[in-house]
């Protein structure tokens, strides 16, 4: 999608990934929510996006 001109980001909701801390591998619908409002925060205050133009793609989201 970058190669094409879409700014990109990519995380994984709390409680998955990389980092450490409990708890672990929970499922929690609300906390998901959060976290991809809280990625859309972050890409709307960014100068170089059109925050009427986010969109997201998830996988297993």
């Amino acid at each position: 999608m970058a190669s094409r001109g879409f700014l990109t980001i990519a995380f994984n909701p709390a409680y998955y990934g990389e980092s450490g801390g409990t708890p672990r591998d929970m499922n929690s619908i609300d906390s998901s929510v959060e976290c991809y409002q809280a990625a859309v925060d972050y890409l709307s205050n960014l100068d170089i996006v059109d925050s009427e133009k986010i969109g997201i793609i998830g996988i297993c989201g």
